[in-house]
């Protein structure tokens, strides 16, 4: 929701790319410890009372966004939202395959692929929309989001609690097995460059074509979002019937493919060519993130799945904030489209260094 809304504020409030790239990773400096210390909780207390804490900071977070002012409100909501996610992706992720039939369970990360992207895209497109065209641009969004959860709490709670197999013995800080440390590694850093290039996305770009196209509209943001998510709705359906190795290749090739596609775009004031760029974004991403999400899914025991797909969102979230805050900072000095260009070739070596590595043997468990 905030992403179509941080040209608003840049244009409102004054906030530099600095700033915005600030707002926009402070969401990691909450939500990676929320991952690492509440990430697994649901293994002991159940996927729905964890969920209900988790829709509880959201509603508390999109409050603090409708009352915001100036930048250091932005950050408590970024925070809280950050704490949010943190307890309940993985809470909601692992809840989805135990909530299927058992014949169904294989399609379990295709789900929750679905359920985030088309989150994202009716976040965003509501965003812009309200942002653009209804009273009270920066507010709306935000108390309408305050009663779409409410609704949403009144249906967790109708569902039944988490069919634990073991008690977890939760203790803080994930504790992996040496045996499928590596698949999770390999799953954890294809992930980490996907959301980078989404953050880039998300954040950046907007700006960008705001100020090389001279594009005014907050509806831009919103489009931007939507295109990358049919991307990773698109990914959704074929990912499906490609190996792990397989959506992990493709997934780079494709990423990569969009960052340049879309600096070949922008200079030229091709349209077509952004459209695609969104695209191809979306669809790397949501190749590599259902390819990690089945991994981690295989090779994690039942009693702490929860907890084990927390380090996957660890690194996921990382690449969400790490990169969209260090190419924001260097846009100050070098402009936005050169600082860009500069993530893309630093990406090229990283998702060249991943497709390697991603051998059948580095993607299951050593004891498999």
């Amino acid at each position: 929701m905030p992403s179509p809304l941080y040209e608003f504020y840049r244009t409102h409030w004054g906030l530099t790319p600095a700033e915005i790239s600030i707002v926009f990773a402070i969401y990691a400096g909450s939500l990676i410890p929320s991952l690492l210390f509440f990430g697994g909780i649901s293994d002991d207390i159940g996927r729905r009372k964890t969920l209900m804490i988790a829709l509880g900071f959201s509603a508390i977070g999109a409050l603090t966004f409708a009352l915001a002012s100036n930048l250091w409100w932005l950050l408590a909501g970024r925070m809280l939202q950050g704490i949010a996610i943190g307890i309940g992706t993985p809470t909601a992720t692992a809840a989805i395959r135990e909530w299927m039939p058992d014949n169904l369970q294989n399609r379990a990360g295709l789900v929750a692929i679905v359920g985030i992207a088309t989150g994202s895209a009716a976040g965003a497109a509501m965003a812009g929309i309200l942002a653009q065209y209804a009273p009270l641009p920066a507010k709306l969004t935000f108390l309408v989001y305050i009663a779409f959860a409410l609704v949403l709490a009144r249906f967790v709670q109708s569902v039944p609690s988490c069919p634990h197999t073991h008690s977890a013995a939760h203790r803080g800080l994930p504790s992996i097995r040496p045996s499928i440390r590596r698949p999770l590694l390999v799953a954890s850093g294809q992930s980490f460059i996907g959301w980078a290039v989404i953050s880039i996305f998300a954040s950046l770009v907007p700006s960008l074509l705001e100020s090389a196209l001279a594009l005014h509209n907050l509806v831009i943001g919103s489009c931007v979002i939507l295109c990358v998510q049919i991307g990773t709705l698109l990914a959704a359906t074929v990912g499906s019937r490609l190996s792990n190795r397989t959506a992990i290749v493709v997934a780079m090739l494709a990423l990569g493919a969009g960052v340049w596609t879309l600096l070949l775009g922008v200079p030229q004031h091709i349209y077509v060519l952004l459209v695609l760029a969104c695209a191809l974004a979306g669809l790397g991403n949501g190749l590599g993130y259902l390819a990690g999400l089945n991994i981690v899914n295989a090779v994690a025991p039942p009693e702490h799945r929860a907890e084990t797909l927390s380090v996957l969102f660890v690194a996921s979230y990382l690449g969400f904030s790490i990169p969209a805050l260090t190419v924001g900072i260097a846009a100050n000095h070098t402009g936005l489209f050169v600082a860009i260009m500069g993530f893309a070739l630093v990406l090229g070596a990283f998702a060249i260094v991943t497709m390697f590595a991603a051998t059948p043997r580095n993607l299951r468990s050593a004891t498999a």
